[in-house]
């Protein structure tokens, strides 16, 4: 009776959330390795053959901006290999990509355009003009991953099998399957599903976290006075400087339109831009706050953990690879058993004839 029971709520809960589970297994297999796949498709705009030396920071933000007079750049990102080109962010979203050796343009693209962005806004919120729509969605739908792991893992308990068989037929094949990618998933979608909760739902999940934590403090970030006819630091000043403040850390980003913020990326930090940010003044070069993630507070150290954890950066290429791996099993279950739930509705067509 109960295994019956725990068979209807892995069966209705998975044809339920189905197409979701599916849609966000794919893309987030994909968005893995998201930047390699947007150099593989955008190699004219991204990777450049490396010279001798660099241009300065200044002179690249100022060739973009003679490329766009009419938008001013506010914000430069730093490559992380000599062979990759430089991006210059204007205010309008567009991102200008410029050769660091020669002063080139390579050519622009906006925020919300190409593949990347669609990718990632229908991993996170189902492409839905209303987002958090589409994110409550999302997070529904690892809400039922989790349950349909336990069940699962419950049915599949019973065989306990590790190896699919080679006969018995098709329909044995793919139910062997499914217990099997099932099984050696399991503890990565659990992972997977259980972050994807947390970053879903942060209303919820936020006082949970800080009643073991305690609560961070509030932070109230730098606002320079304008001086005017004051000259201001050049982003080769800032960089110099957020490096001074954070020895070891590698700076991602630094702000162009006026010059206030760096941000970096330590080691151990899985996030491609970093978590770390520098605030400067302006005109004097002044570190005015300083965000550590080495020294950050206990809530936010596991906020950071938790996206590293869903996104499989936490350990570099290892688990990016274990973590794709994951999310295409996952569309295998889905797949496998769709097919298994198949065969009786089709003996139930044939016996109506």
């Amino acid at each position: 009776m109960l295994r019956r029971l725990v068979l209807k709520i892995h069966l209705y809960l998975s044809l339920a959330s189905l197409v979701f589970l599916v849609i966000v297994s794919a893309t987030g297999a994909l968005l893995v390795y998201l930047d390699p796949i947007d150099r593989l498709l955008n190699p004219h705009l991204t990777v450049v053959q490396p010279g001798r030396e660099r241009l300065s920071l200044a002179a690249i933000t100022a060739a973009a901006q003679r490329a766009n007079p009419a938008r001013r750049v506010i914000r430069l990102q730093l490559p992380e290999r000599d062979d990759l080109s430089y991006t210059a962010l204007l205010q309008d979203g567009t991102r200008v990509h410029v050769n660091g050796d020669t002063g080139e343009i390579l050519g622009a693209r906006h925020l919300q355009s190409g593949p990347s962005y669609y990718l990632s806004s229908l991993h996170t919120s189902l492409l839905l003009t209303n987002r958090s729509l589409g994110r409550g969605i999302v997070g529904w739908a690892n809400v039922a991953l989790l349950v349909i792991s336990v069940t699962g893992l419950v049915l599949w308990w019973r065989r306990k099998l590790f190896v699919p068989g080679t006969s018995g037929g098709w329909r044995r094949v793919n139910l062997d399957l499914h217990h099997v990618s099932g099984v050696y998933a399991l503890i990565l979608v659990v992972v997977i599903g259980g972050t994807g909760v947390m970053l879903s739902f942060p209303a919820a999940v936020n006082p949970a976290v800080w009643a073991v934590t305690g609560a961070p403090a509030p932070v109230t970030l730098p606002k320079p006075i304008v001086r005017k006819g004051a000259a201001m630091i050049t982003p080769d000043q800032a960089v110099e400087a957020a490096r001074a403040a954070l020895p070891g850390a590698r700076p991602t980003w630094v702000g162009v339109g006026p010059v206030t913020s760096v941000d970096l990326k330590f080691p151990e930090d899985g996030t491609p831009a970093g978590r770390s940010h520098v605030f400067l003044d302006p005109y004097t070069g002044q570190v005015l706050l300083v965000q550590n993630t080495r020294a950050a507070h206990a809530a936010t150290a596991v906020r950071n953990a938790t996206r590293m954890l869903h996104t499989g950066d936490i350990w570099g290429w290892p688990s990016q690879f274990a973590w794709c791996a994951a999310c295409l099993a996952l569309v295998v279950q889905a797949v496998t058993g769709l097919l298994i739930w198949w065969k009786p509705k089709q003996a139930a067509a044939a016996g109506r004839r």
